[in-house]
């Protein structure tokens, strides 16, 4: 995950967050190695609300108005503090609803958890992932945690901040 900056995109100010996701085999278990990558950039308007995402696979997604009653995610957030991060419409039929919750650990530490479900065109759910950050009591990630179910096939990655 990376900043990008400040940009113009569709005559509106907004904010560029890239995103680039690498899987794969390591090549001394399968050689040549098994890699694949995609690479998202999502355009947050000023106020915090997503407008638009891009991803290399040419998928186009809009974001939806924030819902009556959520909080997005700001600079300062307390414990038991949740909310609604974006809700978006993609070119492909697909829909997503990203929410946040900030949960108390030990010794002061927190996990924001960011909770996605992905929906079909006939609003049925296909996919969901909880990507888990792992805070010291200063908010500093140590730890980030990844857990997709789609297809009733569940995948989980983790590791600790090097």
């Amino acid at each position: 995950m990376k900043s990008k900056g400040s940009t113009t995109l569709d005559s509106s100010n907004v904010t560029n967050s890239e995103i680039t996701v690498t899987m794969g085999s390591p090549s001394i278990v399968v050689s040549p190695a098994v890699i694949a990558t995609e690479t998202f950039n999502q355009y947050f308007l000023t106020d915090g609300q997503l407008y638009k995402t891009t991803n290399s696979t040419g998928i186009t997604g809009a974001g939806i108005a924030f819902r009556n009653g959520s909080s997005p995610l700001t600079d300062v957030v307390h414990v038991g503090d949740s909310g609604t991060l974006s809700a978006v419409q993609f070119s492909d039929g697909t829909s997503d609803i990203a929410t946040w919750k900030l949960t108390a650990g030990l010794n002061g530490n927190s996990t924001l958890t960011i909770s996605t479900t992905t929906k079909d065109a006939a609003n049925t759910v296909i996919s969901s992932e909880d990507d888990d950050f792992y805070l010291d009591n200063a908010g500093t990630p140590y730890k980030y945690s990844m857990t997709i179910i789609e297809n009733g096939t569940t995948l989980t990655l983790n590791g600790n901040k090097v």
